[in-house]
């Protein structure tokens, strides 16, 4: 037999889902914000996209991989997680 204090604690968890879901949705609204870093790694990377000639036909990846590849970020055998001790 279903009793009021059933009935009253599901009203209660689905006001609790209600109320998540209408934060959660808040969350999900909001827009990505950029850092200031990656800004500038962007606006360096358009430069030279330009300067080599790649902006205006290849794919965005390609640009990315190739500004990497140019600036010495891609390096064999190297993960960026290395530990240096001096």
């Amino acid at each position: 037999m279903i009793t009021q204090e059933d009935i009253d604690a599901f009203s209660a968890m689905h006001a609790a889902d209600a109320e998540f879901e209408k934060e959660s949705a808040k969350i999900n609204e909001c827009e990505n914000v950029q850092g200031e870093q990656s800004s500038a790694v962007q606006r360096d990377m358009k430069c030279w996209a330009l300067k080599v000639g790649m902006w205006a036909d290849a794919d965005y990846s390609a640009i990315v991989e190739a500004h990497a590849e140019a600036r010495g970020w891609k390096q064999k055998a190297f993960t960026g997680m290395e530990v240096y001790d001096e």
